[in-house]
C-alpha cells in the first residue's frame, strides 16, 4: 500500500528518519563511540566486551536497512500506477479472466476528459474494487465553467464511456477540482 497524501508521506519519512538515526545510535553504541566524542569505556566502570556490544550493531544495522527500504519503496519510486503493474479486473470466466492495466485506464480518462471543452486538465488514481473500479479525478476545469453540471456531465459520461469501451464497471467516480498549476501529471 502506499502513502496518499503528502502527511502520510512526511510521517513515513519522519519515521524511517528517526529509525535510521537510531540504527545508527546502535552502531555507534556498538563500537564505542557516544555522541559527546567520549568513548563509553569512559563512562562506565564495568569493561564492555565485544559480545555485550554486539546487539546493538546488529540491531542499529538492521533499523537502517529498514529505514532505507521504506524511504526507497514507498517514498521513492512511483507507485504501481506508473509501473503499469496495477490492473483491474473487468470479467472473470472459466476461460479465463478480462483485465485492464491502470495505465490503460489512465490513458481512456484522459482521453475522454480532453474531449469535454470544460475540463482543462485531469489526473487520474485507479482503485480496483471487487466489482470494476473507483477512480479519483483531480480536475482543472476553465474559468467559466458551471462546476455542478460540468462534474455530472464528466461523471455520468465517464462512466458510460468505460463502460462502453472496455466493459469495466465504475464504482464510483469521486472529483477533486483543482487550479492547473495544481496537476501533478496534467
Amino acid at each position: 500500500m502506499k502513502p496518499s497524501s503528502p502527511w502520510d508521506k512526511l510521517v513515513l519519512l519522519l519515521l524511517a528518519l528517526l529509525s535510521a538515526g537510531a540504527g545508527v545510535w546502535g552502531v555507534c553504541l556498538s563500537v564505542g563511540v557516544t555522541g559527546t566524542g567520549v568513548p563509553i569505556r569512559m563512562l562506565t566502570a564495568a569493561d564492555q566486551s565485544v559480545l555485550s556490544a554486539l546487539p546493538f550493531g546488529v540491531v542499529g544495522i538492521l533499523l537502517i536497512v529498514a529505514a532505507i527500504w521504506v524511504i526507497w519503496a514507498f517514498l521513492l519510486r512511483r507507485g504501481s500506477h506508473a509501473e503499469g503493474s496495477a490492473s483491474v479486473t473487468i470479467r472473470k470466466g472459466e476461460n479465463g479472466s478480462l483485465q485492464i492495466s491502470a495505465v490503460a485506464l489512465d490513458t481512456m480518462v484522459r482521453q475522454y476528459c480532453k474531449s469535454k471543452p470544460a475540463v482543462l486538465s485531469c489526473d487520474t488514481e485507479v482503485t480496483p474494487r471487487e466489482s470494476g473500479a473507483s477512480l479519483l479525478l483531480r480536475t482543472a476545469l476553465s474559468p467559466d465553467a458551471d462546476i455542478p453540471a460540468a462534474i455530472a456531465e464528466l461523471q455520468e459520461g465517464l462512466s458510460g464511456y468505460l463502460e462502453k469501451m472496455c466493459g469495466l464497471a465504475v464504482t464510483g467516480i469521486d472529483v477533486l477540482i483543482v487550479p492547473p498549476h495544481e496537476q501533478k501529471n496534467g
